[in-house]
């Protein structure tokens, strides 16, 4: 069949019967069909000229719904165009109808529309399911390959860095293609002195709690921590390089361990780069990777900014800046480095701790704050991002985008996920809105339709990909 005999089709020109399989939930499957087929049809009426087609095809076509028409007859090479022509969310969601496109497109790893913009990546109170909230169009896709029990600590190129329910394993997945890449587990981290199992069978981790600039650390010993603990507590803040390199800040005090996929332990980075352990006596409280130099940047408590280079043998650090802010982690701060073009920012997120209800507690966001972290001098550089930027903070690794592309963006604001230090339960997700510098006011939430799941673990912002 000629292209231009696929474009007729698609407007109900040439319409042909096909023998299809019963589906055994036509009901549930006939709203994705009519998402995809008008997808479809939009890309083809933008990119092929429109065919005449003949006046008893045209009644035909007033009288069946888009999603009545007889799509298979679209031959898969013109279906892998529009796909590249698709956000990848879009991508996915036509997957469910054109499975054989769809296969082809993964297998040949073709390339979705550039730039996709940040999504939300969350769980259904309802039913603890994940799903993806899309910025874009503002609706809500279930996510099925982050499967129930699994915990997201950080995200980066698509990723995320996930903990398994169990034993708190870490790994990294993509949410939506259901791709895993395992990491060596929890017990190797240095601090982590043993495992056992308790009276219910639940797996439990001797962590190392001395610290020799901390005195009172010395009677604290080796404290057990449960693998639903860790899942909360362990995992501060993950860095990843596009090569899949994490750096992984975790507990008890913000140190800093590496490691690849497929590697067997977590290698400390005090350990294994001894000019810069006199810096790595501070707790860090951000970090984040630059893709332009493959560097790794971490920002410590007191000011100190350091680089860290992962990509050889052994890792290479160096100071690159002392802040004039002073970095104070705790409860009542976030900490974030991010890049806005070359510039390194250095954000601080203030916190208000509330308690709603017995036993509860509530974190809101009360200000953000930003400085230029300066590779000679430091320099304050105010409270906003710019009118041309946007900035995405939480669990994520920060992000700084240009709103020119992205035009559903909001200017000069900063979207927030919760990232408070709520390790216990019971515990409440709300921080999540648009915090406006211009105003200095924050919005909560996105739509009416989020609040259902705020109760579960906190959302996280992805870069939706599918490789």
């Amino acid at each position: 069949m000629t292209v231009l005999g696929a474009v007729s089709i698609c407007f109900g020109g040439l319409r042909q019967r096909r023998r299809r399989r019963p589906c055994r939930n036509q009901e549930g499957r006939r709203p994705v069909v009519a998402a995809a087929t008008v997808r479809v049809a939009r890309w083809v009426r933008r990119h092929w000229p429109r065919q005449p087609a003949p006046e008893a095809a045209k009644a035909t076509e007033e009288l069946a719904g888009p999603e009545e028409r007889d799509w298979s007859a679209l031959p898969d090479d013109l279906l892998l165009i529009a796909m590249a022509s698709m956000e990848v969310l879009d991508v996915v969601q036509s997957g469910a109808v054109w499975r054989s496109a769809y296969a082809q497109f993964r297998r040949l790893r073709l390339p979705a529309k550039p730039n996709p913009p940040p999504c939300l990546l969350h769980t259904r109170a309802a039913d603890g399911a994940a799903a993806i909230y899309s910025l874009s169009t503002g609706a809500t896709f279930p996510c099925g390959a982050v499967g129930s029990g699994v915990f997201v600590a950080g995200s980066a190129h698509g990723w995320v860095f996930a903990v398994d329910e169990a034993r708190a394993y870490p790994f990294l997945l993509n949410p939506l293609t259901g791709a895993r890449a395992a990491l060596p587990p929890l017990a190797t981290l240095e601090r982590i002195k043993g495992t056992s199992v308790d009276a219910d069978g639940s797996v439990v981790y001797d962590v190392d709690h001395w610290c020799g600039t901390f005195a009172a650390t010395a009677a604290m010993g080796v404290e057990p921590v449960t693998a639903r603990r860790a899942r909360s507590w362990m995992f501060r803040r993950v860095a990843i390089s596009a090569a899949g390199v994490v750096l992984l800040v975790h507990m008890p005090y913000g140190e800093a361990s590496y490691a690849r996929p497929g590697d067997e332990r977590w290698t400390s980075l005090s350990s294994a780069a001894p000019d810069l352990k006199r810096f790595f006596l501070h707790p860090i409280s951000a970090a984040i990777h630059n893709k332009d130099n493959n560097l790794f940047y971490m920002a410590c408590e007191g000011g100190i900014v350091l680089s860290v280079d992962l990509s050889g043998p052994a890792p290479v650090g160096r100071l690159v800046s002392y802040m004039v802010r002073e970095i104070r982690p705790n409860y009542k701060y976030s900490y974030y480095l991010v890049f806005r073009g070359k510039d390194l920012l250095l954000v601080t997120r203030r916190l208000l701790l509330t308690r709603p209800r017995e036993g509860e507690k509530d974190v809101s966001t009360t200000g953000v704050s930003i400085d230029k972290v300066c590779f000679s001098t430091p320099e304050l550089h105010g409270n906003g991002i710019g009118d041309d930027y946007a900035l995405f903070l939480g669990h994520n690794e920060p992000m700084c985008l240009p709103v020119k592309d992205y035009p559903m963006l909001r200017r000069n604001c900063a979207y927030l996920a919760d990232d408070s230090e709520q390790h216990f339960l019971p515990i409440t997700r709300q921080d999540v809105g648009i915090w406006d510098f211009g105003s200095s006011t924050m919005e909560k939430q996105f739509g009416g339709d989020l609040q259902p799941w705020m109760d579960e673990q906190p959302p996280i912002w992805i870069t939706p990909s599918l490789y």
